[in-house]
């Protein structure tokens, strides 16, 4: 029995993770040094608009003032270029408070050195069993470890191989991650929490509308999309036009940017009105009616091109008929017989 059950975590789809079953040195925390350990500055939660630190902080102060002692040990590994020191790996807000009110040591679980490729992984394994899908900090790591495995962000493939190692819970938000990967760096920080309501951020069904916009950008009209900077510039200047409540001017933002999608997918390929939509800031309203007025009526399109078909069917000589004509009218009729089979007459 128990030769099987190791085999099944033999088989784990996270065997080959590079902190796959990485154990601490010791079985229990012990004391260090408060001044030994060194903050890893490559750990997103300092560079994006996380609120994790923010919003755990008076709990912390609490638990502190109610039991007189941090109960829960922090994370480090050992410094392998600084023998003696450590780097911080997990409990940031809990060191802090512990630093905030003077205190010299600090109990850990202290494990051997890990490269940042082992950092990242341990750290998006810890916050996923913690927290909710933190957009931001996610890429962030992900850019990283990207560089590190020699990978590409922007490439999907290789995305969902970096997500490999992770979490289920980061796992499921694939997609997402794959859509903010075509986003610019400097706006992901804009990115709040998947819970997150602040008006200062963009949540992540915001950014998967704006991310529809750039989608038909990028198919429809991928002329002016190159005149805009491409798809990372455009990123940024979809994320102003949302801080700036420019989607929002008939009622809810995400209404604005469905108004939007539709209109550039109506609208004929590169039309010169979007890049001026783009750049002198017209409303939502007039791009919508421009789309509505440079749409051909569907109906006077189908009893235009059945008169003009009929006339030429009327004066057509068949013993002069080529075999790509006979083909071409074959393929029609077969075309009509299916529209037909579909309506009602």
């Amino acid at each position: 029995m128990l030769k099987q059950q190791n085999n099944k975590i033999n088989t784990t789809p996270f065997a080959k993770s590079p902190i796959h079953n990485f154990r601490a040195l010791y079985e229990n925390p012990v004391l260090l040094n408060i001044t030994d350990i060194d903050l890893d500055l490559t750990n997103p939660g300092s560079v994006t608009k996380s609120q994790r630190n923010t919003r755990r902080s008076q709990s912390i102060r609490d638990s502190y003032d109610i039991l007189g002692q941090i109960i829960y040990p922090i994370i480090v590994c050992k410094n392998a270029e600084h023998p003696g020191r450590y780097i911080h790996i997990d409990g940031y807000g809990r060191l802090q408070q512990l630093i905030e009110r003077g205190e010299k040591q600090v109990r850990a679980y202290v494990f051997p050195h890990m490269n940042l490729e082992q950092r990242i992984c341990f750290r998006e394994t810890l916050n996923a069993a913690q927290e909710p899908f933190d957009a931001a900090s996610i890429i962030h790591d992900l850019r990283q470890l990207a560089q590190e495995r020699g990978l590409s962000i922007y490439n999907s493939e290789h995305v969902e191989t970096l997500v490999r190692d992770l979490p289920e819970r980061v796992q499921k938000h694939k997609r997402d991650i794959i859509e903010l990967s075509r986003w610019h760096p400097d706006v992901i920080e804009k990115i709040g929490e998947s819970y997150d309501e602040d008006p200062k951020n963009i949540g992540l069904d915001q950014v998967r509308g704006l991310g529809r916009i750039m989608t038909v950008m990028d198919k429809n009209h991928p002329n002016t999309l190159k005149n805009l900077g491409g798809l990372q510039e455009l990123s940024k200047q979809l994320v102003q036009m949302y801080l700036d409540r420019r989607f929002s001017e008939n009622g809810k933002s995400q209404q604005g940017i469905r108004n939007v999608t539709k209109s550039l997918k109506m609208l004929k390929s590169d039309d010169p009105y979007i890049l001026k939509f783009f750049e002198t800031g017209l409303s939502i309203s007039d791009l919508e009616k421009t789309a509505k007025e440079s749409t051909p009526n569907e109906k006077g399109i189908v009893l235009d091109g059945c008169t003009r078909f009929f006339n030429i069917l009327a004066n057509l000589n068949t013993k002069l008929l080529t075999e790509d004509e006979i083909t071409a009218l074959k393929r029609t009729n077969s075309v009509l017989h299916s529209v037909l089979s579909e309506v009602s007459v």
